[in-house]
């Protein structure tokens, strides 16, 4: 025990040491597995630290505190992202779909088309989760989509070419949506698209 003790005591009063042993026994922690389990680095560094603040009050300046926090987070962040992006683009769509229209999606939603930029890559993962089906114009050919051609003209009358859209708020976007889906269309006997969208869905939940 005056061995614990001692190295206890060695330990509280020297918190670098405390810090760096942390990180190499978390990092060889994190390196053990059995068979296909295996805790990862973060996650020994994490146990470790939990197993060494059980020393007593460690008094670390406030920079290395700070500085230490930092780094554990940006660990977390850039080992956890990608797989919770990915996760979210396999999963997070289906959450959505499931709470907007819930089952009315496939009825609703049969098809979608829009340009072939690598902004809209992602759209296709709708194809796993629902029967909708996406289809990309071909390039340089506005006549393949000329609805959204259409639509592109109106939001131009509040949002100029060549002006990005982060300088607008987030009402801003919402009243163009709503001028454009409030506007009568001559394709729509003058009726407004919001009135057909809404006379579609009273079709497709009559008819469920």
């Amino acid at each position: 025990m005056n061995v614990w003790h001692s190295i206890c005591k060695f330990v509280l009063t020297n918190p670098s040491v405390a810090i760096f042993l942390t990180l190499g026994l978390g990092y060889l922690l994190g390196r053990f597995h059995i068979k296909s389990f295996k805790l990862g680095a973060t996650v020994g560094v994490l146990l470790v630290g939990l197993v060494i603040g059980q020393m007593g009050k460690f008094q670390i300046a406030p920079v290395v505190k700070n500085l230490f926090f930092d780094l554990f987070i940006f660990t977390i962040g850039y080992e956890v992202g990608p797989v919770f992006i990915n996760s979210f683009k396999k999963k997070g769509i289906k959450f959505i779909i499931q709470r907007q229209y819930s089952e009315h999606w496939n009825d609703i939603f049969k098809t979608i088309t829009t340009n072939n930029g690598s902004e809209f890559a992602d759209l296709s993962n709708l194809e796993d989760v629902s029967n909708t089906l996406v289809y990309y114009a071909h390039p340089y050919a506005s006549c393949d989509k000329g609805t959204v051609e259409r639509h592109n003209g109106l939001i131009r009358r509040f949002i100029p070419k060549g002006e990005a859209i982060a300088n607008y708020s987030l009402q801003d976007i919402i009243n163009i949506e709503t001028w454009c889906n409030s506007l009568p269309r001559k394709i729509l006997a003058y009726h407004t698209p919001d009135e057909i969208f809404e006379r579609e869905l009273d079709l497709i939940y009559q008819a469920a």
